[in-house]
């Protein structure tokens, strides 16, 4: 009876800790926050598994020495927590860019393109800097333009963003921010670090984004 209240309650806590798992692989860059939700249950449910492993051992290395099975239960919950803490901070992200190096160098030997744990969208706008951006349509009408402020960060509003007015009126043509773009002629002396272009099918939307230093703005 004794042995299944652990493991009860070692799976309670492991799922818990398994979300926050996966919330700490988010926040670290490691994973996209964009993952498929079957992608995003598989990594909970491992982590999960390892959770409940590790607490299970520990709450058996311990039932010798500590009688009380509330002391016990709780040494375990926070042994495994400090356990997990250490494995996320530190060895967490060495494995992931270790595998995900691994990947890409077999795929390049076997002449594949690279793959990147992020969405061309977590690509553009998840970006430390100051970001200004230009929003057209398909048929190169301008929709609006300023510098960003905010995405969204649910999947199901990743067309929505929120701008800062420029303060004033820009007439820059498509065609000419292309010009930029394909070119480079912009004058690093201006702050720009880099430029993109975000396609957004489903939409029918065009992003050109330009990246500015965050000094120099």
């Amino acid at each position: 009876m004794k042995d299944m209240v652990n493991i009860i309650i070692g799976m309670i806590a492991s799922g818990a800790l398994g979300y926050i798992n996966y919330s700490s692989l988010v926040s670290k860059g490691l994973i996209s926050s964009f993952e498929d939700s079957s992608d995003k249950h598989s990594t909970i449910v491992i982590y999960s598994i390892i959770d409940l492993a590790i607490y299970l051992f520990i709450n058996a290395c311990i039932s010798n020495w500590i009688k009380s099975p509330i002391l016990n239960i709780s040494i375990s919950i926070a042994s495994s927590f400090v356990v997990l803490y250490l494995f996320m901070k530190f060895l967490s992200p060495i494995i992931y860019k270790k595998l995900l190096a691994k990947t890409n160098n077999y795929r390049n030997n076997n002449e594949l393109s690279s793959q990147s744990i992020f969405t061309p969208r977590e690509q553009a706008f998840e970006k430390d800097c100051n970001m200004k951006v230009y929003i057209y349509d398909f048929s190169g009408n301008l929709i609006n333009y300023g510098w960003l402020k905010g995405v969204s960060e649910s999947i199901l509003l990743d067309h929505e963003i929120l701008l800062s007015p420029n303060g004033e009126k820009e007439t820059i043509s498509e065609s000419e921010l292309q010009d930029i773009m394909n070119t480079q002629s912009y004058n690093p002396s201006d702050g720009i670090e880099d430029t993109n272009i975000y396609i957004d099918l489903k939409n029918k939307i065009k992003y050109y984004i330009i990246y500015y230093s965050l000094e120099e703005v």
